[in-house]
């Protein structure tokens, strides 16, 4: 790839080519064949260095200006003037009249084109060579020779004829730099130069050889030194061709090298051996000329020619000793206006010494006819400049000025005009004049000068630091012209001298100001709309400026902050932010604006403004997904959005894992919009930059936001994609977690089940931690699944499957046993008690389980249930004393302290329950055993006092009288604590019964007696009826029936034929009487049984009543009847009789109605309902027509009292 133009081999380059068209003097001196173009001294010579012989302030040369003095013979290479830096200095071989190797072409001399400096051999085509200013001394002969010579000299070597071609000449060389096709009309012009080259060439040597010959036949000593003169001319001539065309040569070959990848132009240099050898030759004879001829009419002038060839060839001191000895020897010489110039130019140029060179140029004014007078003025005022006289300075160069004008306005004349006002600029500048400077300026009437000559001083007030100065000639140059084109230049050195004073905000206050007043939409452009480049060159300057401002801001914030000057840091970076929001104003889409968005993000984020920066970030992404900056700017708007969420309280993105308790009726939370930001970037430099190792760390961040947010759905299918991305990485492995727990946070169980198992199986993810925590989730969420949907269906017969399904797949888990212990229940509730009996064998019997387990103690009652449950009394039995001999074990536990009453009660009903089974078993005396642990561990148990009833019982039931005897004695002499009354009364009917049966009657008795007598003074006391009331009923019933019984078995009997009719009616009044008398004790006592109100033993008192009522009408009827009555005296006895009997029978029917009354009372129906209902049927067949013994239904087998008091039935 070609090299950059700049490169110093373009510049040598393009100085070479300005050489060549240069003076006569352009001869191949080594040491400046190919310098490249002077700085400005403005850059290089400050005010404070100018008086130093290190460096001096000369004519600027940075403009690209350079001039020739009209009719100037001196010959010199493009002038280089010096520049002002301290020790530095650059040789010039001429006076100012330099032609910068980049400017425009030097202005000729009268009647010569622009682009070609007078020199020895241009000015001979229209004079004589060796004469003086103005002088023809030469034969015609010589003459005619000589001007043919130089006119073809002329024609083969002039430079262009016009600026144009100067212009085209130019184009050409860079335009075969850079490869483009040259023009026909350019190498058309270059093929006939060179024709002319070459005729001028041979017409040139052919001279040469003639003259040698001339001087080898030997002439006269004035001829001699005439022809060796002419002679020395021609050698420097062909030297300047040959030097020509080595530098063709040199430039082909630095066109080469320059476009070659492996070449150094810099090494390149041409070889001018060539050329300096004919030079060499030339200077021998001008020193041959003065050396053998001192007295030569025309020394002077071979004296000039030689110095100028010795300078020509850089050999500046023996250049200078020659025109020393020219104005030394030859006072009266017409080259002394020039020696003296070229001797200032000498001390100016090469030694630095501007008193030396002022003397010079002193010496030069004095010939004020001569043409180089303005010049040499000029060159003077610099010399007091540079010796810090600058009111002679400013006044000298008033005078070239005055003196230009004053004379007919030639090109150069012009051109000196221009350089000298130009140069008052400075002078004026530097003095502090600037009064003086507008007064003189206006006077000359030159309204564009003047705004030059302003734009001039605020430049040069910029270069010399007076800043405030400057700013105030370019407010006055914009105020002049509001709309002029400039004027945005003038704004953009207005901001840079608020830059160079340190005035910070009044750099950004004029940035707006080049803003809003050359702006797109600015008063200035519409004026300027006419010029579209004019406007856009305003757009460029703005943009440029402000961009420079900004990260200069940047910069220096940056650096201010690495010195710890924090304050000043921040008030900097204020500024560089402000300055970066105004070029993004304007210049959203410049295509700077990326590499600007993303500087202003940068230092948002320093300045901590998240939100700004944040947006920056993105737009940069946004310009360009692909570009230098964007992958760094979507990775770091996730970090503004981040802070900019932790400013507002938000969630947490960090990505750590917390504890917080959430339940699962959170519900997901609506995203700030900061917090949808930070999710939106992870998300794109996810898509983005999909190959980036910190992707997972994006999407990780985005999904613990999420996450935060109770956005589980969303947070887990980002988990999801880190661990797919790296599931052996930390992420992932947190990321699981965090999907495990939003799972259970919602007790998803099916869900986190499956996904629980998924990860433990997933080869790579997590630690063995994890992989143990998975395995426990998946265990756990199985679990849980069972319940919850046993709690969704109710079905239990499924959930116990599925519990037993459990214990099966994870047999050591820690949740086994309650597994089991659930499927045990749920199994007995779905009345699968098979199934329950072995699970819960599992639990009991299984050494994982067993007593380990703290299921053990209530697994045991249960199985006794489940078999009471099955009917399986034995093994109930079992299981149930089996609980109360553990519980035994457990109570003195601490463990048990808290729940000790809930053990105790199960344990009572289990050993109460395996009582009751004994019994039915017929296991009587275990039962009884239990019955006695019950009443020992629980003596106040309610219970307590019905199990000594029933413990009692089953003596009575198995016969072991004395023991129930016993029972009932302790029952009713020390009844239990809370024992009911009707317990003790019925202790006392059953003690009497014990006795009877033990024979025992006088003891049943006095028992009996004594409760009646209890009884009665409680009632009479106050005391109500109740059960007890029955079973004093029995007692007086019992007590009765001896009476009735007798009763029943009296009859009326007499003595019977044979005995006297005394005897007789005696036998039967005494037995009637007896029957009588046990008639009203049997329903004495029966009366007051009825009159206890008892119920069933009060109904069976009316019975008892109707049958002794009944018993006595049927005696009347078949009892004996006096033997010796007669058949009429027979039937009015039986009619007596029978009237008695009747009433005797009402009275039974009545007993028998209220009997019947009574059961229909107490909805009761025994066998003596039975009997009253049969014998009201046959007593009173019209009234109970149909009456006859029914069997009832159950449930008329017992009254509710009777019920109630049924302990056996209760069992």
């Amino acid at each position: 790839m070609p090299r950059s133009k700049t490169s110093t081999a373009a510049r040598l380059s393009s100085a070479t080519r300005s050489e060549i068209t240069s003076s006569r003097s352009s001869s191949p001196t080594a040491s400046s064949t190919r310098s490249g173009p002077a700085a400005s001294c403005c850059g290089r010579c400050s005010s404070r260095t100018r008086t130093s012989r290190a460096c001096l302030c000369s004519p600027r040369s940075s403009a690209s200006r350079s001039w020739t003095p009209s009719g100037s013979t001196t010959s010199s290479r493009p002038a280089t003037p010096t520049i002002s830096t301290p020790a530095t200095s650059v040789r010039s071989t001429s006076p100012p009249a330099a032609t910068s190797s980049t400017g425009p072409s030097t202005v000729s001399s009268g009647g010569m084109s622009s682009g070609t400096t007078a020199t020895p051999s241009t000015a001979a085509a229209s004079s004589p060579r060796h004469a003086p200013l103005g002088e023809s001394p030469m034969s015609s002969t010589s003459f005619l020779r000589t001007a043919a010579m130089a006119m073809g000299l002329f024609l083969a070597l002039a430079a262009p004829a016009s600026k144009a071609q100067a212009a085209d000449d130019e184009a050409f060389d860079l335009e075969s730099r850079t490869g483009k096709k040259i023009k026909l009309r350019q190498m058309e012009q270059v093929d006939l130069q060179s024709e002319f080259q070459r005729l001028a060439e041979q017409k040139r040597l052919e001279s040469i050889e003639r003259l040698k010959g001339l001087l080898l036949r030997g002439v006269e000593d004035d001829t001699k030194a005439e022809m060796m003169l002419r002679l020395a001319d021609l050698y420097f001539e062909q030297g300047r061709y040959l030097y020509l065309k080595e530098m063709q040569v040199f430039d082909r070959q630095f066109e080469a090298c320059f476009n070659s990848e492996t070449c150094d132009p810099e090494a390149l240099v041409a070889d001018n051996s060539g050329s300096r050898e004919w030079q060499e030759k030339s200077i021998k004879l001008y020193q041959g000329i003065l050396s053998s001829y001192p007295r030569y009419a025309r020394a002077d002038q071979a004296t000039f020619y030689l110095g100028s060839a010795l300078k020509d060839l850089g050999r500046e001191a023996e250049a200078v000793e020659a025109f020393k000895q020219l104005v030394k020897l030859y006072p009266d010489s017409s080259f002394l206006p020039d020696a003296y110039v070229l001797i200032g130019e000498y001390y100016f140029e090469i030694e630095a010494n501007a008193y030396g060179a002022l003397k010079a140029y002193l010496k030069a004014t004095t010939f004020t006819d001569s043409p180089k007078y303005d010049y040499a003025m000029y060159k003077l005022g610099w010399c007091y400049y540079n010796v810090g006289d600058y009111e002679k300075a400013i006044e000298t160069m008033k005078i070239v000025v005055s003196n230009s004008m004053s004379q007919e306005q030639s090109t150069s004349t012009l051109q000196l005009q221009d350089e000298a006002l130009r140069d008052l600029v400075r002078f004026f500048a530097d003095a502090d004049a600037m009064n003086e400077a507008i007064e003189y300026f206006t006077k000359l009437g030159r309204s564009d000068l003047i705004r030059s000559t302003l734009k001039k001083l605020a430049a040069t007030f910029f270069e010399q630091g007076k800043f405030e100065r400057a700013v105030e000639m370019y407010r006055r140059l914009i105020l002049d012209a509001p709309t002029a084109k400039d004027n945005p230049e003038y704004q953009v050195e207005i901001i840079s001298a608020y830059k160079k004073m340190g005035q910070r905000e009044k750099v950004l206050e004029e940035i707006n100001r080049l803003r809003t007043d050359y702006g797109p939409d600015s008063s200035w452009a519409q004026a300027n709309a006419s010029d579209p480049q004019a406007v856009a060159s305003a757009q460029e300057s703005i943009e440029g400026e402000l961009r420079r401002i900004a990260v200069q801001y940047h910069d220096t914030g940056n650096q201010y902050e690495k010195s710890r000057r924090h304050d000043d840091a921040m008030k900097v970076f204020e500024l560089a932010k402000n300055a970066y929001q105004t070029y993004l104003e304007l210049f959203p889409n410049n295509e700077h604006a990326y590499e600007v968005h993303y500087a202003h993000g940068e230092l948002l984020y320093k300045l901590r403004d998240f939100a700004g920066a944040f947006t920056e970030y993105m737009t940069v992404v946004d310009m360009d997904p692909n570009g230098k900056r964007s992958k760094f700017c979507a990775e770091s708007a996730v970090f503004a959005a981040e802070e900019q969420v932790k400013l507002e309280g938000g969630a947490d993105a960090s990505g750590r894992v917390t504890t917080t308790k959430i339940t699962k009726d959170v519900e997901p939370q609506t995203l700030t919009d900061w917090e949808q930001r930070f999710v939106d970037a992870c998300l794109k430099y996810a898509r983005l930059y999909p190959e980036e190792k910190k992707v997972k760390d994006m999407i990780y961040k985005s999904a613990y936001l999420l996450y935060n947010k109770y956005r589980f759905d969303q947070a887990a299918e980002q988990f999801q994609a880190v661990i797919a991305m790296d599931p052996r990485s930390r992420e992932a492995e947190y990321g699981a977690q965090l999907i495990l727990d939003a799972l259970a946070v919602k007790e998803s169980w099916q869900a986190l089940k499956s996904t629980a198992k998924a990860f433990y199986d997933q080869p790579g993810l997590g630690s063995k931690a994890f992989k143990k925590d998975s395995y426990n989730i998946y265990q756990n969420a199985s679990f849980k699944l069972i319940e919850v949907t046993f709690e969704e269906d109710q079905d239990y017969g499924k959930a116990a499957d599925g519990f037993v399904s459990f214990y099966e797949e994870f047999p050591e888990s820690d949740v086994a046993a309650q597994a089991l212990n659930n499927a045990a229940a749920y199994y007995s509730q779905a009345g699968r008690v098979s199934d329950s009996v072995e699970v819960r064998h599992i639990l009991v019997e299984d050494p994982k389980f067993g007593e380990k387990t703290k299921y053990y103690y209530t697994q045991v009652g249960e199985l006794g249930f489940n078999y009471e449950q099955i009917a399986d009394y034995d093994r109930a039995a079992f299981y149930y004393e089996k609980l109360w001999d553990l519980f035994g074990k457990e109570k003195g536990k601490p463990e048990n302290a808290d729940k000790l009453d809930q053990m105790s009660s199960s344990a009572g009903d289990a050993i109460y329950s395996a009582a009751v089974f004994r019994k039915g078993l017929g296991e009587w005396e275990r039962s009884i055993e239990d019955y006695n642990q019950f009443v020992a561990a629980y003596p106040d148990d309610e219970r307590v006092p019905d199990i000594r009833i029933r413990i009692g019982r089953i003596y009575e039931e198995n016969e072991r009288w004395q023991d129930a005897a016993n029972v009932y004695q302790e029952y009713f002499t020390r009844p239990p604590s809370g024992a009911p009354l009707e317990l003790s009364y019925f202790a006392r009917l059953h003690y009497g019964q014990a006795m009877e049966k033990l024979g025992k009657i006088s003891k049943r008795d006095a028992v009996y007696n004594e409760t009646i007598k209890l009884y009665n003074k409680y009632i009479d006391g106050g005391g109500e009826k109740g059960a007890h009331t029955e079973f004093v009923a029995e007692m007086m019933f019992t007590q009765a029936q001896p009476q009735l019984d007798r009763y029943l078995s009296l009859e009326i009997k007499g003595k019977g034929r044979g005995a006297s009719r005394k005897a007789e009616d005696k036998a039967l009044v005494d037995s009637l009487g007896k029957k009588a008398k046990a008639l009203v004790d049997a329903e004495a006592a029966f009366t007051e049984i009825v009159k206890l109100g008892a119920g069933e033993w009060g109904l069976a008192a009316l019975v008892a009543l109707g049958k002794a009522y009944e018993n006595m009408a049927t005696t009347l009827r078949t009892g004996d009847a006096p033997y010796y009555l007669t058949d009429d005296q027979l039937e009015i006895y039986v009619m007596q009789l029978e009237d008695r009997a009747y009433v005797q029978e009402e009275k039974a029917v009545n007993a028998f109605q209220l009997a019947l009354e009574k059961s229909y009372e107490l909805t009761l129906y025994n066998e003596n309902t039975a009997y009253a209902t049969r014998r009201l049927g046959e007593l009173r067949p019209d009234d109970y027509p149909g009456l006859s013994e029914q069997l009832l239904e159950p449930r008329w087998t017992a009254s509710k009292s009777a019920k109630q008091f049924d302990f056996e039935t209760s069992l």
